[in-house]
């Protein structure tokens, strides 16, 4: 995990302000459904969370409070992330298939810094929901065997005043029967 949160306030690094754990493992999880060759159901998410506790040497402001220099800070944030869609393939054969998306997204997000010292707390919470389009590929790179797969996606919408939300995401894998 890395980055910075700013809400009314210093932008926070992840890592060097809030010692955000690294290396965490997180569960990701994806359901396709084929209701014919070209067609394709996408269902996937994950509950996402990082917590750190790290002591600050500046002046941190965060939803309003003020956090001073030398402050021991506890932090959590959880993502909840859900998408649902529709994917045709446009091309599809034995090497393998491309596909155009669309679909909707929820994200839901909680975040909290506590002063360990002083007790005082500050959190926020958003949830948006995103219509999402995009592209998504997968080759089996041994001719005449589907043993091996390479596939990657990518999704993104311009969000007007929000910014712009892009998800890409590439994987391997092996194919045993139906499961990969």
């Amino acid at each position: 995990s890395s980055g910075t949160i700013q809400a009314n306030g210093t932008p926070i690094d992840l890592v060097s302000d809030l010692g955000v754990a690294q290396q965490q493992l997180t569960f990701f999880g994806k359901l396709v459904v084929k209701p014919g060759r070209k067609h394709r159901i996408v269902i996937e998410g994950t509950p996402f969370r990082i917590t750190g506790y790290n002591t600050v040497d500046r002046t941190i402001t965060y939803r309003g409070q003020t956090f001073n220099v030398d402050e021991t800070l506890r932090s959590s944030a959880d993502l909840n992330y859900f998408f649902a869609g529709y994917q045709y393939d446009i091309l599809s054969g034995s090497m393998g298939h491309l596909g155009v998306s669309v679909g909707g997204t929820y994200i839901g997000t909680t975040g909290s810094i506590t002063s360990v010292q002083a007790g005082t707390a500050a959190s926020k919470t958003e949830t948006i929901g995103l219509p999402l389009a995009g592209v998504e590929a997968r080759v089996f790179p041994i001719p005449h065997r589907k043993t091996l797969l390479v596939e990657g996606d990518l999704r993104g919408m311009d969000v007007g005043a929000y910014g712009n939300y892009l998800e890409a995401s590439a994987s391997g894998g092996i194919n045993i029967g139906p499961i990969a």
